[in-house]
């Protein structure tokens, strides 16, 4: 490796205590707080090793972000869509990606690399609910839109939708997997 990486930290836009660190108080102080997300490994807050990520942001030359749970769900689905299964937790990478890329930090060429560690099966009734599109119906999701430039969108946001795949309920046998599959397969 030629030179250090930039590492930069993304949370949960409801669980962002370091992000609040960083950017309210310029790392002076860290406030806890009570963590919401549907992201349930990144639910943290109050990070014991905040001083820590605080040293290697800076020495790094990283940024910390936060993103919302729509881009949360969003993010999932696009890394599901190319058949790699992640829960929540891992998918804030992507969508933190986009943001620190839309604001420039991350230059066009530059490499980048996105570390999941944890495996869709941690969490699937959030790819499920994303699915069937009840992820955001109870009243406190309402809240759940996205941060940033794009924050005006409806709970049901046109991207959510394209990337919504409807579970398909069959029978357990292998000739009603076969006729699934064929027919999934005629209409691309």
């Amino acid at each position: 490796m030629s030179r250090l990486p930039k590492l930069s930290i993304i949370q949960a836009q409801g669980a962002n205590p370091f992000y609040r660190c960083v950017h309210e108080f310029g790392g002076a102080k860290l406030e806890p707080m009570t963590a919401e997300t549907l992201a349930s490994a990144i639910r943290i807050g109050n990070p014991a090793s905040w001083k820590k990520a605080l040293r290697v942001l800076r020495a790094t030359g990283g940024e910390v972000e936060q993103v919302s749970e729509v881009e949360i769900a969003e993010a999932k689905a696009e890394i599901g869509a190319d058949g790699i299964g992640c829960e929540p937790a891992s998918a804030v990478t992507l969508a933190g990606l986009k943001k620190l890329r839309a604001r420039g930090f991350v230059k066009p060429g530059e490499l980048v690399v996105l570390i999941l560690t944890g495996h869709v099966l941690k969490d699937p009734d959030f790819t499920i609910q994303f699915h069937r599109g009840d992820l955001f119906s109870s009243p406190k999701d309402k809240k759940a839109t996205r941060s940033g430039p794009a924050a005006a969108c409806p709970t049901a946001s046109a991207p959510q939708k394209s990337l919504q795949r409807a579970p398909i309920v069959i029978d357990a046998d292998l000739g009603a997997v076969i006729a699934a599959l064929d027919a999934a397969e005629s209409k691309t």
